[in-house]
């Protein structure tokens, strides 16, 4: 199994299909944390065919009132974190 990878983008870095593509193609199978609103959540959920290949881990607080907006098919391929507590 190979080692996790962080991969950091600048808070002004557009998110592009092609970005989420090569994501998803990468880390096919496996398990991606995401620190992202439900913009770009929803902007990869258009991507990761149903159901997704991958398992999601996010975060409570970067969804905020949006938890409820995470799109169904991605729902039981999502962990969500909490303050203080690792998934």
């Amino acid at each position: 199994m190979p080692g996790a990878e962080e991969i950091v983008l600048n808070a002004d870095e557009q998110i592009t299909d092609t970005v989420w593509k090569k994501l998803s193609g990468q880390y096919n199978n496996g398990t991606m944390v995401l620190w992202l609103g439900i913009d770009d959540l929803s902007q990869i959920s258009r991507l990761v065919g149903d159901p997704p290949l991958t398992t999601f881990v996010t975060s409570a607080t970067m969804l905020g009132k949006d938890l409820y907006a995470l799109p169904e098919h991605m729902r039981q391929h999502t962990l969500i974190t909490y303050p203080f507590r690792l998934p």
